[in-house]
């Protein structure tokens, strides 16, 4: 796969074996993929090394089974801080809590509650 961007107007292409598509045309999950993949993109290009920490909000929620599956495989080579020192997802899926190294849960009566479960 390959990213064009126009220098005029700055709309992004992304160009495949199988397809070219403006990125306005992806899905939901799609452009969450695509996000994340161009962040880290950049702050290479940008910045020379590697980033010192991400945080997603649902990021599989719009995700077909399989994309999902794939990005979660992507987070579980993050573990460990070798890549990403500290990513730090907010989730209801127990498909990504338990691809994570700590898992904080967040409960909220009155006040909000903290607790590590792993």
């Amino acid at each position: 796969s390959d990213v064009r961007i126009d220098e005029e107007s700055l709309d992004i292409t992304l160009v495949s074996d199988r397809m070219e598509a403006g990125i306005g045309r992806l899905s939901g999950g799609e452009l969450i993929a695509t996000s994340i993949a161009m962040l880290l993109a950049l702050h290479q290009v940008v910045f020379k090394g590697r980033v010192g920490f991400l945080i997603l909000d649902e990021p599989t929620v719009f995700l077909d089974d399989e994309r999902r599956r794939q990005m979660i495989d992507i987070f579980k080579r993050f573990r460990g801080g070798g890549i990403i020192p500290q990513l730090i997802i907010v989730t209801h899926s127990d498909e990504v809590r338990d691809a994570a190294d700590v898992v904080y849960e967040v409960t909220r009566d009155v006040y909000s509650r903290v607790r590590e479960v792993r």
